[in-house]
């Protein structure tokens, strides 16, 4: 699931879109990957299915920039070709636009986005559910505009619209509006601070029924630079929501009322050969499933440098989805790799991962565990 709602950290700092440049520069680059990989659950159920897997990546990326204004055209291909289970072969392709303007006082930003992937793609976060078979197409537009009332005061906004159409399976087509305007404040090159309002609109449509869901929220975020090498951002805040189900017949409330807490916090370290990443999150997330969950992630990542040629990694994931409709389900995400540079474009990466998905029992189905592990192998050539 590619819509998401986000505590925006980039409220903590004025926005920094584009790079010092003398004069305009146009930049293209790209890569070329095939990947092989061995899936011993390739739906991540009982069945307990398994499937070499051929994977080939194009990508590409454009850049036009000049000292105040910054435009990327971004391209993506995924074909995925299954030897036992052909009949779930499918393309999977993303575009993406990032133009960006900054001036003494005002700086803008729009985001557009389009793709069209399986929804296998982002099943672990979402729904769990693997064997659905369809391609979700998600349409993306988020324009923002940061105002600088001085050296170290600036005021943001920001609006989003996301919208998801599925092709089959048993999915909710659905679409996201939100806004946001907030304060932010410098107090020094380490500590900056800002307050932020949201409202938030998700509205889902399926044959039966339609579901409206609103949340409006407000968040203080921080960020902190505890030295030259480790970064800390936190935001806390406070959601408040209310669900109003229509079909033929009424249109009721379905849920009389919810709020708690939202909570994101990151670590980022980088240093010349070992770079690590810690997050942790109490967020809602809107599901193919036509509700609003809450959401709970914590997640790390970590590389480290061998040598100029090669290097090592792994990153580990854990999440909860909480929902009014389907039982609670958690999930972990383990994986290890190794990369080596061939020749100056060209890297050999080998890597493992293990899956797990547990769901709660409820009245009509028993509790259920399912896992499965992934190895792969693939070539990538960058030009």
């Amino acid at each position: 699931m590619q819509a998401k709602n986000k505590l925006f950290l980039f409220f903590l700092v004025p926005l920094a879109f584009v790079m010092n440049v003398e004069a305009s520069k146009w930049n293209f680059n790209g890569s070329l990957a095939q990947e092989v990989k061995y899936d011993t659950n390739f739906f991540l159920s009982e069945e307990e299915l398994e499937t070499w897997s051929y994977i080939t990546e194009p990508k590409f990326d454009l850049t036009y920039a000049t000292a105040v204004t910054s435009s990327t055209i971004s391209a993506a291909a995924s074909v995925n070709l299954h030897d036992n289970l052909s009949q779930f072969n499918n393309e999977d392709y993303d575009i993406n636009w990032v133009h960006a303007y900054t001036g003494n006082r005002w700086s803008w930003g729009l985001d557009a986005a389009y793709g069209d992937a399986e929804t296998r793609r982002e099943a672990l976060e979402d729904s769990g559910d693997f064997t659905g078979g369809a391609q979700i197409a998600t349409t993306s537009l988020e324009p923002n505009v940061l105002f600088k009332l001085s050296e170290k005061n600036n005021l943001f906004a920001l609006l989003s619209y996301v919208d998801n159409k599925y092709s089959a399976g048993e999915f909710t087509d659905n679409t996201t509006f939100s806004w946001s305007f907030g304060w932010g404040h410098t107090f020094s090159q380490k500590f900056a601070m800002s307050v932020a309002l949201g409202d938030n609109r998700f509205e889902a449509t399926s044959e039966l029924f339609d579901i409206q869901t609103d949340y409006k929220t407000i968040n203080l975020g921080l960020q902190y630079k505890l030295s030259p090498e480790l970064d800390l951002s936190a935001t806390v805040g406070f959601f408040d929501s209310k669900s109003q189900l229509s079909t033929s017949f009424e249109f009721e409330p379905i849920d009389p009322g919810g709020s708690g807490s939202l909570v994101e916090l990151m670590l980022n370290y980088r240093s010349l050969r070992l770079s690590w990443d810690i997050n942790a999150s109490k967020n809602l997330s809107p599901s193919s499933q036509g509700e609003v969950l809450e959401a709970d992630r914590v997640s790390f990542t970590t590389s480290y440098e061998l040598s100029e040629r090669s290097h090592i990694g792994c990153s580990a994931q854990w999440g909860r989805n909480t929902s009014k409709i389907d039982p609670e389900r958690e999930y972990v995400d383990l994986e290890i790799f190794y990369a080596y540079d061939v020749a100056k474009s060209i890297e050999l990466k080998a890597s493992y991962k293990l899956r797990e998905q547990e769901r709660d029992a409820n009245t009509m189905l028993l509790a259920e565990s399912f896992d499965g592990s992934v190895g792969s192998f693939s070539l990538r050539y960058k030009f």
